[in-house]
């Protein structure tokens, strides 16, 4: 098994739609999944 393994939103999305459940998405996986665009940041040192 991968140490960090890659997200796989879409393939978790459709399950819960494919077996019709009831979900909320918050933060910024939200806005990606409905595609509002993100600035990136700047972090400070």
């Amino acid at each position: 098994m991968p140490v960090n393994p890659e997200l796989e939103a879409e393939v978790i999305i459709e399950a819960f739609n494919r077996f019709e459940v009831d979900y909320v998405m918050i933060g910024a996986f939200a806005a990606i999944a409905q595609a509002v665009p993100i600035p990136p940041t700047m972090d400070q040192n």
